[in-house]
């Protein structure tokens, strides 16, 4: 986990000038990255901000399964 993309700002970076996620989303991803690498347990308070900031309330199947426009 040592290479975990999310926690190299470049990285970070070069995915949100590619379109890929946008920055909101990279901010997102970047924490989770770093839970990962820190091997952090999170308490249920924790991981239902992480869930609302990464589907901004909406239900994660619409996100995960429809297309941006």
């Amino acid at each position: 986990m040592n290479d975990w993309a999310w926690v190299t700002p470049k990285n970070t970076e070069n995915m949100v000038q590619k379109k890929i996620v946008t920055s909101k989303e990279a901010d997102v991803l970047v924490k989770l990255g770093g839970l990962l690498r820190y091997n952090k347990d999170l308490n249920l308070k924790e991981i239902a901000k992480l869930y609302t900031e990464f589907f901004e309330d909406k239900n994660p199947f619409d996100v995960i399964y429809t297309l941006p426009k």
